[in-house]
């Protein structure tokens, strides 16, 4: 009764701004700005659902999405003390008989957890992970009225009815549920680990399962520096001796490529703070409280989407969408191809700081969204991904151009994946209609296919 309470007083607070400044000029950012603090300020639940906005233009105005990803996953430092109860009573021992050291003070903290240095008995140092206390409580209560609040408001707010209100909130729940509950985080490790266990430049942390619980996640300690923090340094002046920052960032951007492409697995919540650079150029990434999958259709579907965007080829981005939805039955699609292919020439030699891979998968799908063509939630997730390494990239190097590097990893992951079906007849067999297909619509793309596939890339 107390949170629907202060749930309720914040929903007046933004009525009121409302009544005192809709009229005004800037009224759309400025109520976005007041949305989004009083989403930071109501806690976990409101905060994901803003990253979760964020990504959905066919829900809301650009304004408010933009707005929406400046979401801050932070929270303020719990007492050490209940830190310590909360370990002892999921190990059933004290402290000291677990750990050879603890750290009181945290090392991060967020709206859901916070982060504490240790060093077990063995000696090793390791990352301990833990739940805040009566966090999964307090999301099981405002996911209800949320649940209640769509059902009587959901018609009279964006751009969609109640029944895609309803599924958005579901999906944050669904979401938080995932990054609320530890085990299903060690899947995840787990499974990208097997996943990924050929690609030389990125690794994981490992997991003390014995240690571990739904609540408490015990990791090795990544000694080692952010992603975020060589950046910052970079853009200071400040370059690490042993490697560069650059090629970290590009190694990165195919690692993703390749797991995402061809494995059909990604982190769906990457950012520079997330990743870890170790002394010897290692990448490690951290935080796999939710991964992100993809089909083998959609897998398809979206490389040859990106390789349109690549190509500045608007056939193979057409038919990439094509692939990756279901469509309306009256939909004009004269319309929708001229605007791909204006896109597709607006990204043709554009400057990363002009156009990225992310921003040419945001921009593709907020096309389609406005005829009526919508896209799986997993695209939506790796377009966020996308995002965030474009925009590492971007701090780096703002004359860099993307295109030119996005058509060797797409044309490789393409060939590659040629290779694979060749092993599978019914694979095979659609692979070759497929490519049929496409060489009649783009023969100057699919001939550099074809070119590459004998070619080391």
């Amino acid at each position: 009764m107390l949170r629907t309470f202060v749930i309720l007083k914040q929903v007046v607070s933004l009525l009121w701004f409302r009544l005192l400044h809709s009229r005004k000029s800037d009224f759309d950012a400025r109520f976005a700005t007041k949305i989004r603090e009083t989403f930071e300020q109501l806690g976990p639940t409101f905060i994901k659902l803003g990253q979760v906005l964020s990504m959905r233009p066919d829900f809301l105005p650009k304004v408010y999405c933009d707005e929406f990803e400046k979401c801050l996953d932070s929270g303020p430092t719990l007492p050490f003390s209940k830190i310590r109860k909360l370990i002892e009573n999921e190990l059933g021992d004290t402290l000291e008989k677990v750990f050879l050291s603890f750290n009181e003070k945290p090392i991060a903290a967020a709206s859901l957890s916070q982060v504490h240095k240790a060093i077990l008995n063995s000696e090793e140092v390791v990352a301990v992970k833990i739940i805040r206390p009566k966090v999964k409580k307090l999301i099981t209560g405002d996911i209800r009225i949320l649940r209640q609040a769509t059902k009587i408001w959901g018609n009279k707010i964006g751009t969609v009815g109640k029944s895609y209100w309803l599924e958005l909130i579901e999906q944050v729940y669904e979401w938080l549920s995932q990054e609320t509950d530890y085990q299903k985080e060690i899947n995840n490790i787990r499974l990208i680990q097997k996943k990924a266990k050929d690609l030389k430049n990125i690794t994981f942390p490992e997991i003390y399962s014995d240690l571990s619980t739904k609540k408490i996640l015990v990791l090795e300690f990544i000694e080692g520096i952010s992603l975020l923090e060589l950046i910052k340094n970079y853009q200071n002046g400040v370059y690490p001796t042993n490697f560069s920052v650059e090629e970290k960032v590009f190694e990165l951007f195919e690692s993703v490529i390749n797991m995402s492409l061809q494995k059909g697995f990604f982190h769906a919540d990457l950012h520079p703070a997330n990743i870890i650079v170790r002394p010897d150029g290692k990448i490690v990434l951290l935080d796999f409280g939710l991964i992100g999958y993809f089909d083998k259709n959609l897998r398809r579907a979206i490389l040859i989407f990106l390789m349109g965007a690549a190509f500045a080829d608007a056939d193979l981005t057409m038919k990439g969408t094509k692939m990756t939805n279901d469509f309306p039955e009256n939909y004009d699609e004269k319309a929708l191809y001229k605007e791909l292919s204006h896109l597709c020439d607006r990204y043709k030699g554009a400057l990363i700081s002009e156009m990225s891979n992310g921003q040419f998968l945001m921009e593709g799908m907020h096309i389609c969204l406005q005829h009526n063509i919508k896209f799986p939630w997993p695209v939506f997730l790796y377009a966020r991904t996308t995002l965030n390494i474009d925009g590492m990239i971007l701090k780096l190097n703002p004359n860099y151009i993307l295109m030119n590097h996005a058509q060797k990893v797409f044309l490789r992951i393409y060939r590659e994946n040629i290779i694979e079906d060749l092993y599978s007849l019914p694979k095979f067999i659609k692979l070759f209609e497929d490519t049929w297909e496409t060489i009649k619509k783009s023969p100057t793309t699919i001939n550099k296919v074809f070119t590459s596939f004998f070619e080391k890339t």
